[in-house]
């Protein structure tokens, strides 16, 4: 059996829902409010896809091939399954700040530069966006606020994508008409694929450090085995 689907979406909003809270750059600002910082959810994925499915081996009692075998062929061959569930969704989106504040009183996002591409150069573990692809916005006069010193709207980026496989092998052992033992193989991460998160250093005047990676999301692979008793 293989069950697969397709996702293709984009997700709008002016709240936080990732159970964080969005820093709203001025929303008592008159003409801004939160209106101007409606942008990309911070869960959005633009596109994901998941696929699943449960593969009998053709064999043993009551399969296909060796059907009429023996015990001990059954005991070796026979009753033998395998999943699996894998994912594959594209990166979510963050929010690049100013690196210097440019009013006194809201916050700001920096501004893209437009001809630099945004993940242009070594967009890796090391530097996962391009530096020279922010900049700071214009600073606000003394005793004053002005919707370009606020800079952009939230989210401009996106990090690394998630891409996962979990799988399980078992095998039966019938031990009655209604009774049979089941043993488990189950992995968590099978490939041992390192999930990496969003960049943490995102100060873009600092070209050496800015968007480096250092930290995951999800486990590394799991292994755990099971004995399960169905009567």
């Amino acid at each position: 059996t293989v069950l697969a689907n397709y996702t293709f979406a984009k997700c709008f909003s002016d709240q936080s829902t990732n159970g964080s809270a969005l820093g709203f750059r001025a929303e008592w600002l008159p003409s801004m409010g939160i209106k101007g910082d409606y942008s990309l959810c911070d869960t959005d994925a633009k596109q994901v896809v998941h696929l699943s499915g449960t593969y009998e081996v053709p064999m043993g009692d009551g399969r296909q091939f060796l059907a009429n075998g023996n015990k001990a062929t059954d005991l070796v061959l026979g009753g033998w399954s395998f999943n699996y569930i894998f994912s594959d969704q594209g990166g979510q989106p963050f929010t690049v700040g100013c690196a210097k504040s440019t009013n006194a009183f809201f916050g700001c996002n920096a501004n893209v530069v437009q001809g630099q591409g945004l993940y242009s150069g070594a967009h890796k573990q090391q530097q996962w966006l391009n530096p020279k692809a922010f900049a700071t916005p214009v600073i606000a006069t003394a005793g004053s606020a002005t919707l370009a010193s606020l800079g952009s709207k939230a989210m401009q980026v996106r990090g690394p994508a998630y891409v996962n496989m979990d799988a399980s092998l078992f095998k039966n052992f019938r031990i009655a008409e209604e009774t049979k033992l089941q043993f488990r193989l189950e992995t968590f991460n099978l490939a041992n694929h390192a999930q990496f998160a969003s960049p943490g250093n995102l100060d873009y005047t600092n070209a050496s450090a800015f968007s480096q990676i250092t930290g995951v999301r999800g486990p590394a692979r799991e292994l755990q085995l099971a004995l399960k008793l169905y009567y």
